[in-house]
């Protein structure tokens, strides 16, 4: 919580938090992410989990305080039913007009 807090005191630009365990061996939880959404410039979170019970936590703690965005484009289908206002994935970089039609096809489900 420290580390957040710094970071938010020390900068006026909106906050993204992300949580990618795999990488930093740290799990951002939808407990902490929802104690994070009262800071003022926190306003969005990704989670690349790969949890979709996760997408359905952060949905219910914060998806009416900030914007939830799911980090694997396996997780599209599965995890647009649970209401996440977007996708940000890595084949963003090379194909985003079709993970953004995939995005859109798979919400008119």
């Amino acid at each position: 919580m420290a580390f957040f807090d710094y970071i938010w005191q020390n900068t006026s630009l909106p906050l993204m938090l992300y949580n990618r365990p795999r990488r930093p061996g740290v799990v951002v939880t939808p407990a902490l992410v929802e104690q994070l959404s009262a800071l003022p410039t926190v306003v969005a979170t990704k989670d690349r989990s790969g949890l979709i019970t996760q997408v359905r936590e952060l949905m219910q703690r914060v998806g009416n305080k900030i914007s939830v965005f799911v980090g694997y484009e396996s997780m599209i289908v599965p995890a647009r039913a649970l209401g996440p206002h977007e996708v940000v994935a890595m084949a963003h970089q090379v194909a985003e007009p079709l993970i953004r039609d995939y995005w859109d096809k798979a919400h008119r489900r």
